[in-house]
């Protein structure tokens, strides 16, 4: 690896993609999905197939059309080596209780309730193990865990052992990599690149110090001891590199211009490990989607299937930068905007009565019933949360809003 102010800044990381095509940071992700089949009294789960028809079974309720039941097999769980993605149910189980229908006769009822996969739609993971067992209670258990392959990509989070953690900035080609001009290590091209300013902020001085009798280790072929009971010296190790024809700097020459950099690089060895902040598990995008009930807002979170939540501090942002159209469209349009008639008259809200549609398209036939004014209907833009429930929270309260209408 080599430290230098190249490409990116602060804590981010220049990678090889050489190196990345050659297996290095590929890991594999194990997720434990389980499920337990409970015995309520009447209401019993079992673990089987939804959509199998057994004889003198009733059918089952309730199915979700947007999953995949093709993945399991006979007993409700799917055979190990199978590969499933986003909304495959991975675990069938149903729920056996009564309710009264439509006769006023009570009947059995077989209700889904599978467990299904979540995750990235361009991600596909292969069934790992599965396991079935009891717990404590005596109910069945099943637990399964699944397992994908997983190649590095911008946005990924790499660290050394010294706490110098960082995210992929950018992966640069093998061919437009800085590359060694001239020694022993002449055309070596660095796999990581960080910057040389992460160093001054976190003080990773230990970092340093492994670079260079990592450096001395391939060097020598031997294992470095940097234990407490071995002097640990920066000055020794690069003497030490320098008796094997090595420097302690390096001149580097521009992978994509051909030109020599003015100042000299810092190579070294150091062991780098992958950290579980994946950007696929973060990644996340919604147009249009699920609205909360109440607000009749987007929901926030990945889990929810929602968007990024745009609080009070990105609020105060675009409001003190002046971007009034976008604050109107980020708190208005694209969240809960609605429609509502108010009086121009008087300036009660929500309190206009139409006795006729054409009389709505016509813009006449409009009653106020708080002051009995005709054709005094005003239809404005306004959000759910304002004229929806502020409004009627405080008539409940019998504090009445009038608007004032400014001709």
């Amino acid at each position: 690896m080599a430290i230098a102010p190249y490409f990116t800044s602060e804590d981010s990381i220049t990678f090889c993609q050489a190196s990345e095509d050659f297996g290095m940071m590929r890991v594999s992700v194990l997720r434990s999905h389980r499920a337990v089949a409970k015995k309520r009294g009447s209401d019993t789960e079992a673990f089987e197939h939804p959509m199998l028809a057994l004889a003198g079974r009733p059918k089952c309720v309730g199915l979700r059309g947007e999953c995949d039941y093709s993945k399991l097999g006979a007993d409700g769980l799917p055979i190990p080596g199978t590969w499933v993605g986003n909304n495959d149910v991975i675990i069938g189980r149903t729920g056996k209780q009564h309710e009264i229908g439509p006769d006023g006769e009570l009947r059995e009822v077989r209700r889904d309730r599978s467990v299904v996969l979540h995750c990235d739609p361009s991600e596909m993971q292969v069934v790992d193990k599965v396991l079935i067992t009891e717990n404590k209670d005596g109910s069945r258990l099943v637990r399964v865990t699944t397992r994908s392959t997983r190649r590095l990509q911008c946005g990924d989070k790499l660290s050394s052992r010294h706490g110098q953690k960082g995210t992929v900035g950018t992966m640069v080609r093998a061919e437009d990599m800085p590359f060694v001009m001239a020694g022993p290590n002449e055309g070596m091209r660095p796999d990581i690149i960080i910057n040389l300013q992460c160093i001054n902020g976190r003080m990773t001085i230990g970092k340093l110090l492994e670079m260079l009798h990592g450096a001395l280790g391939v060097t020598q072929g031997e294992i470095q001891d940097a234990t407490p009971f071995f002097n640990v010296s920066a000055r020794w190790a690069l003497e030490e590199l320098m008796k094997e024809g090595y420097s302690d700097t390096y001149t580097m020459i521009s992978g994509t211009t051909g030109e020599v950099f003015e100042r000299p690089w810092f190579l070294g060895v150091c062991f780098y490990q992958r950290l579980k902040h994946h950007v696929l598990d973060k990644v996340a995008a919604r147009a249009r989607g699920v609205r909360a009930v109440l607000t009749r807002q987007p929901v926030d979170g990945r889990a929810n299937n929602g968007g990024q939540k745009f609080g009070e501090m990105e609020f105060d942002a675009l409001k003190a930068s002046g971007a009034a159209h976008v604050l109107h469209d980020r708190s208005v349009l694209a969240s809960d905007v609605f429609n509502t008639m108010i009086c121009k008259n008087c300036g009660i809200m929500g309190e206009i009565l139409c006795p006729t549609l054409g009389g709505l398209l016509e813009g006449d036939g409009y009653v106020c019933r708080a002051c009995q004014a005709p054709n005094s209907g005003l239809e404005i833009q306004t959000t759910y949360c304002y004229s929806g429930l502020l409004v009627k929270e405080l008539a409940s309260m019998g504090i009445a809003i009038q608007h004032k209408v400014i001709k």
